[in-house]
C-alpha cells in the first residue's frame, strides 16, 4: 500500500485515506456474555482489506458500545410510540364514531357538546401530525449529517436504526391524519397548506436518503428485525468496499429478517401517499356542483376503504413497535431476566437526557390548543363551507341525517 496514513473514526475505527477506498473495522466480538447468542462459532470477525495479514490479536476486542440517550432513549421511544397509538385511537374515533353520525343531534346540548369534543380531538390529531412531520425532519437532517461525514464519529448499527424506526413513526402518525380526511388543506389558510405539502415531500425525500444510503451494502448490515452483536458496530463497518469473512453470514435469522427496514419505510411511505391521494379525491369532489357530487353509496365506498386503510396502518404500527421495543430491550439487557445488554451503561433507560424531553415538551402545546378548542364558542365559527363540521367534510353525515 502507498500510504499508510490513517484517519481514525471513533475509538475502534480506522479508515485509510480516499486511495486506497477499502475501510477496515479493525475489531471482532467476543462472547463475553454466557446469556448472549453470538453465531454458531461464537466470534464474528471483521478485517478490511488493507493488504496486511492481519489476525485476531491486532483486532481489537469490542464487547459494549456506548449509549445514545438523545437518540435511542426511554423518552425518545415513549414520545413517538404515544403521539403513533395516540393519533391511530383518535382517528379511529373521528372516522367511527363522529363521521358516521352516531352523534348527530345538532340542535340539542349534547350534540352541542359533541361538536366541541369533535373539534378538540381533531385539533390534537392534527398538531400530532404537524409535530411529528417536524421531528422526522429533525431526526432526517441529523442522522444524514452524523452518517455521511467522514470527520464525526459514526452512529452504531443500533442508533442508525432507531433513527430509522423514529422516521417511520412519524410518517404512521401523519398518514393517520390524512386518511380520516380531517381539515388538513384548507384553501383559507394558503400558507400553511403548502407549507405542509412541502414539509411533507421533504420528509419522504430525506427519510428515502437516510433509509437507502448509497454508501451503504445495503444487503449486508443488520436492520431492525436482526438481534445480533452487529448491532454494536459502527454504520462505516457496513459500507460498500469492506471485506466481510464468512462467520458474518451465520448469525441467526440473517436472511429472513435482513428486509426489515426497507420494508417498514415502503410501507409507512405507501400509507402516507395513500392519505394524501384520497385526500385530494374527496376534496375534489366536494368542489364539483351538487349534481355532479357523488351518490350516497359511492361515497359509503369511499368511507369503507379509508377504514380498511386505517386498520391496515394500525396493524402495521402495532409491528413497528414491537420490533423497535424488543430491539431496544436487546441492546439496553434485561434485568428481570437477568440478562445483559451490549451499552457500556443502562442510560438509555433513565432519564437524565435532555434530548429524551423534547419530544415530550412538544406535546404539551398540542394539548393546550386542544383544550382551548374545546373551550371556545363553537357555534361562532361553525358557519364556512370548510368547517370541520360542515356536512360535505363528513360525506355520511348528510344520508343518515336525512
Amino acid at each position: 500500500m502507498a500510504n499508510n496514513t490513517t484517519l481514525p473514526l471513533g475509538d475502534n475505527l480506522i479508515c485509510p485515506p480516499k486511495e486506497p477506498i477499502d475501510l477496515s473495522c479493525n475489531f471482532w466480538i467476543g462472547d463475553t456474555f454466557p446469556s448472549h447468542t453470538f453465531s454458531s462459532n461464537n466470534i464474528l470477525g471483521l478485517n478490511g482489506s488493507l493488504g496486511l495479514n492481519e489476525t485476531m490479536d491486532s483486532l481489537q476486542h469490542l464487547t459494549v458500545t456506548e449509549p445514545n440517550p438523545d437518540v435511542a432513549g426511554i423518552g425518545v421511544l415513549i414520545a413517538f410510540a404515544a403521539a403513533m397509538i395516540g393519533s391511530m385511537v383518535f382517528a379511529f374515533i373521528l372516522h367511527c364514531g363522529f363521521e358516521v353520525g352516531v352523534w348527530k343531534q345538532d340542535h340539542s346540548n349534547g350534540g352541542k357538546w359533541h361538536k366541541r369534543a369533535h373539534h378538540a380531538l381533531d385539533k390534537i390529531l392534527v398538531a400530532w401530525s404537524d409535530q411529528q412531520i417536524i421531528l422526522g425532519l429533525a431526526t432526517s437532517i441529523a442522522t444524514l449529517f452524523i452518517h455521511s461525514r467522514d470527520d464525526t464519529e459514526p452512529f452504531s448499527m443500533y442508533h442508525l436504526n432507531m433513527a430509522k424506526q423514529w422516521l417511520v413513526f412519524a410518517s404512521i402518525t401523519h398518514s393517520n391524519a390524512l386518511l380520516i380526511h380531517c381539515d388538513y388543506f384548507n384553501k383559507k389558510r394558503p400558507i400553511a397548506t403548502y407549507l405542509r405539502i412541502i414539509l411533507i415531500c421533504i420528509h419522504v425525500i430525506l427519510a428515502l436518503f437516510v433509509f437507502f444510503d448509497l454508501k451503504q451494502d445495503l444487503s449486508w448490515y443488520p436492520t431492525v428485525g436482526d438481534r445480533s452483536p452487529l448491532q454494536m458496530l459502527p454504520s462505516t463497518c457496513f459500507r460498500k468496499g469492506v471485506v466481510r469473512p464468512k462467520a458474518l453470514t451465520k448469525v441467526d435469522g440473517w436472511g429472513a429478517k435482513g428486509a426489515t427496514s426497507w420494508a417498514f419505510f415502503l410501507i409507512s411511505t405507501g400509507f402516507l401517499i395513500a392519505g394524501l391521494l384520497s385526500l385530494w379525491s374527496e376534496r375534489s369532489t366536494r368542489r364539483r356542483p351538487s349534481s355532479a357530487r357523488r351518490s350516497p353509496q359511492h361515497r359509503k365506498n369511499s368511507w369503507v376503504i379509508r377504514l380498511v386503510l386505517l386498520c391496515f396502518s394500525s396493524v402495521f404500527a402495532v409491528v413497528v413497535l414491537i420490533y423497535t421495543a424488543e430491539l431496544h430491550n436487546y441492546m439496553n439487557g434485561d434485568c428481570e431476566k437477568n440478562q445483559a445488554g451490549f451499552l457500556e451503561d443502562r442510560s438509555e433507560m433513565d432519564w437524565k437526557s435532555y434530548g429524551q424531553f423534547l419530544p415530550i415538551l412538544l406535546s404539551f402545546g398540542l394539548l393546550i390548543s386542544a383544550a382551548e378548542s374545546f373551550l371556545d364558542d363553537f357555534e361562532d365559527n361553525a358557519g364556512g363551507g370548510d368547517n370541520i363540521l360542515d356536512n360535505e367534510a363528513y360525506p355520511l353525515r348528510e344520508r343518515y341525517q336525512q
